[in-house]
């Protein structure tokens, strides 16, 4: 029966698993009882299979080559030190360059980019998808587009095209021991046999792994849990080709690799056991051999000679195999000895053969001989047969329940003719298997049939309720993410249809220090109701914030947040919750200092707004100002947010502050590419632009550089005057980090700081009106700071103030007079930063007190 299972699984083709498995099995069978089991390998011709798969393994390529020359290269070189820009590295069958602020790692599996400032994230590429890796071990593929992945390629590209073409690649820890290699924040080390360890120096205790036989990586998190990475397809001949521009010493793929383990282990069982043993056939086979032959040269004798219709030796042939299959014939043996095709013969010609083999077989005394002859045939044909047959779930197995777990695809396509639908011919659309036709017509209802949300906003039930003389609605808190709150009322539309989220669908605006684009998840998020918090953040930026546009006029008196999930210990500690009327000027309503109240992803937490504050607000706006639960880092992470009060009305121009400060930042960036840019040569002073994003590189406070190369891709090089240099974006992914020195400069008795008003409310606690989020004091640095965004887009475009503005912002750009400068913003911006935009623009207020 083992033998039998064993034979069967040998005939499964593309199953390289069971192969695997069987395989092992008789290695140990062999080991230890060799004289038992060879005759019945034998008997079922397992010996020919095993040599079969040794052979179509062979077919397909070697996953991997020798490259002597290399290897005596390696072996004659010593191990790099450092890891320095220009030149080329590797370990193993990994490639590794330094670029201008990432170190890569790659091979024809993954690519990995490692952020020399990282804390413990890097982005990688693994079957042709983009990813980032945080500490938690889930990778996050939020960024993963065809810009992100062409930026991230461009980089690569660029890095190795800074290395000489065919330079000499350099190993580095070839060889195990202390011995590490520090680049930025990263550290590299082999402390096992034929691993790579890379550990961040802010990453606590995770480590990503690279091993010589892994087509991929391992990763392990804070928690001490290994997350396995394994590409199952190339990233293409570009990257397998590494420095040598040879294909390596490298698996290609998981499947690949399993292949040629199969093709190996089959061969070398076949050579170590069957070999000598195929080439003694057993002797039942000899004998069946011997009647085959006298079968055909009787079948050949007939047909010369018609009229001999008793031949002796025909009959004798058949009085043998009668005898032959009442002992232990396989099918296998009767089917490879050529038994079959001389039967078919010899019945085909002689229509007496049938007869006189019945007589001969009782002859010998053994009455049975037909019907052995018929079960035999039948195995044969059994064992031959290589019908289509699909049996999804083997008798006790429940393997077949997975087929549950695999989505159905379908592609929409609107039926000719229909015109009330809402086209969406071409979309792609998965499908749960245990989904019910109802519940996918309701979907499709959903994504064809215009809702309530798709029409002109003066229809919506809850703004015709708003829009009713002396209105006021009152929203009162009983319960974390209850149904007795604004947002949930506006989703719903005034619970009158199913809660949709209102950023979604464009019923409230939501904005960010981020701009459009989070590094993980989207801007809706913040405002998610699922039962399960999303991840959600910014970038890590000291100044983060998440602004809301309600749409409406209410008086709040509590809000909830939700801690989102994905990034460790990343919750709020210290923030500022605050109001607004225009989106610019901003009064804080509840300052947050080493706030515990949020914790594990998806916590939740509420606060009431005491006070005597009568005013009605529009926007709202979470504001952090402190260091986040990790201590270390300033992510900014929701994943769910309420808001109770009483409105008292509803506007109609939603998003118009948001639109015209993206309008202003698009054309800023437009006269930055046409007309700054041609400023920026070797010696120009410079300081940091509106698309900042890499902290404190320009000092503490923020400083001047200077330039020390040409722009190149969109890219240049930077000096600053407290010893830094790296490069920044001056063009490249269409943002600008840096611009002139002389556009900054502004009078020395300038205020850097807004003037405001403060209040205090019942609970003493200070309610400040201000008119720039980056001008709140830094606790941690204990000074007040020039503002300036460090995120990757600029932290304030979504707080223009108005078009007057924006022009006097764009004048002051072109302008490189600091007297024209001051003329225009009319003396009160804290700075002419467009990183800042127009947060400190002035207020009626500022311009009575001075």
């Amino acid at each position: 029966m083992l033998v039998e299972v064993i034979a069967t699984v040998l005939d499964n083709e593309d199953d390289e698993d069971g192969h695997l498995v069987v395989l092992q099995i008789i290695e140990d069978l062999m080991t230890k009882a060799r004289e038992i089991f060879l005759d019945h390998f034998a008997r079922l011709g397992v010996f020919c299979k095993v040599a079969q798969l040794a052979s179509v393994s062979s077919s397909t390529p070697e996953p991997h080559a020798k490259l002597p020359e290399n290897e005596n290269d390696v072996s004659s070189c010593d191990d790099a030190k450092e890891v320095l820009p220009g030149k080329a590295y590797h370990w193993k069958d990994w490639c590794i360059c330094r670029g201008r602020d990432c170190l890569y790692i790659w091979s024809e599996s993954a690519a990995l980019e490692l952020s020399n400032g990282s804390n413990g994230w890097f982005r990688f590429i693994l079957d042709g998808k983009l990813a980032t890796m945080y500490s938690s071990g889930s990778p996050e593929g939020g960024t993963d587009s065809t810009e992100n992945r062409g930026e991230f390629l461009e980089k690569l590209q660029r890095a190795r095209s800074q290395v000489k073409p065919n330079a000499h690649s350099n190993p580095i820890l070839s060889r195990t021991g202390p011995t590490s290699i520090v680049v930025g924040n990263w550290s590299l080390s082999s402390h096992k046999e034929s691993q790579l360890h890379i550990h961040n120096s802010e990453g606590q205790q995770q480590a990503t792994i690279l091993r010589e036989d892994l087509a991929g990586f391992v990763f392990e998190s804070n928690r001490g849990t290994k997350h396995s990475f394994t590409a199952e397809t190339s990233l293409g001949a570009e990257f397998a080709s590494g420095w040598s521009g040879k294909r390596g010493k490298r698996l290609r793929s998981k499947i690949e690799a399993l292949r040629h383990k199969v093709k190996t282990q089959a061969q070398e069982i076949y050579d170590k056991y069957f070999r000598a043993a195929q080439a003694q056939p057993r002797s039942v086979v000899a004998k069946l051999g011997a009647i085959v032959a006298q079968l055909e040269r009787a079948v050949e004798k007939q047909m010369w000679s018609r009229s001999s219709h008793h031949d002796p030796n025909l009959a004798e042939a058949i009085s043998s195999l009668s005898e032959v299959l009442d002992q232990q014939v396989s099918a296998y043996e009767v089917q490879s000895s050529g038994l079959v095709q001389a039967l078919l013969s010899l019945f085909n010609n002689y229509k007496y053969t049938a007869n006189l083999f019945m007589q001969r077989g009782q002859d010998v005394g053994n009455h049975k001989a037909a019907v052995i002859l018929v079960h035999k045939l039948v195995a044969v044909l059994e064992s031959i047969e290589k019908l289509p047959i699909y049996q999804y779930e083997s008798p006790g197995a429940c393997f077949g329940l997975q087929i549950l777990t695999r989505r159905l695809r379908f592609r929409l396509e609107r039926f000719p003719g229909e015109s009330s639908l809402i086209d969406r011919t071409g979309r792609s659309l998965k499908m749960e298997p245990l989904a019910t036709v109802s519940q996918l017509n309701n979907y499709l209802l959903k994504m064809v049939a215009k809702q309530w949300y798709d029409y002109d906003r003066s229809t919506f039930s809850f703004v015709r309720a708003l829009k009713e003389p002396n209105v006021k609605i009152s929203f009162r808190h009983q319960h974390d993410f209850d149904e007795n709150g604004l947002i949930y009322w506006i989703g719903s539309n005034a619970k009158t249809a199913e809660w949709v989220n209102p950023a979604q669908y464009g019923l409230v605006v939501v904005t960010s220090s981020d701009g459009r684009n989070l590094p993980y998840g989207r801007l809706e998020d913040i405002l998610s109701r699922d039962i399960s918090a999303l991840n959600c953040h910014t970038n890590d930026d000291k100044r983060a914030w998440f602004s809301i546009d309600l749409g409406v006029w209410i008086i709040p008196s509590c809000y909830t947040l939700r801690h989102a999930r994905g990034y460790g210990r990343s919750a709020l500690r210290s923030w500022l919750f605050q109001g607004s009327k225009d989106g610019i000027n901003w009064i804080t309503l509840y300052t947050h200092v080493d706030d515990c109240s949020l914790n594990d992803p998806g916590s939740c937490a509420s606060w009431p707004l005491e006070g005597n504050n009568e005013e009605s607000i529009r926007h709202v706006r979470i504001q952090q100002t402190g260091k986040n639960a990790s201590g270390q880092t300033h992510y900014l992470s929701l994943s769910g947010f309420e808001i109770y009060g009483t409105v008292l009305g509803v506007c109609d121009d939603l998003g118009k502050v948001a639109k015209e400060a993206e309008a202003s930042l698009r054309k800023q960036r437009r006269l930055l590419k046409t007309q700054v840019v041609k400023q920026m040569v070797v010696g120009a002073r410079v300081v940091r632009g509106i698309d900042w994003k890499w902290r404190d590189q320009d000092g503490s406070p923020p400083g001047e550089g200077t330039i020390t190369t040409e722009l190149h891709n969109g890219w240049i090089d930077v000096t600053w005057d407290h010893g830094g240099t790296n490069s920044y974006r001056m063009g490249a992914e269409g943002k600008f980090d840096l611009k002139l020195a002389s556009d900054a400069e502004a009078p020395a008795n300038k205020s850097t700081s807004p003037s405001g008003k403060s209040r205090t409310n019942a609970d003493g606690v200070a309610l400040s009106k201000s008119s720039s989020t980056p001008s709140l004091a830094d606790k941690e640095e204990g000074q007040a700071k020039v503002s300036v965004a460090s995120t990757d887009q600029a932290t304030s475009a979504d707080n223009l103030a108005a078009k007057q503005a924006a022009a006097a912002l764009t004048e002051s750009v072109l302008s490189m007079s600091m007297a024209r400068a001051g003329a225009l913003v009319s003396g009160e911006l804290a700075t002419s930063d467009l990183a800042t935009i127009v947060e400190t623009l002035p207020t009626p207020e500022n311009e009575r007190s001075h």
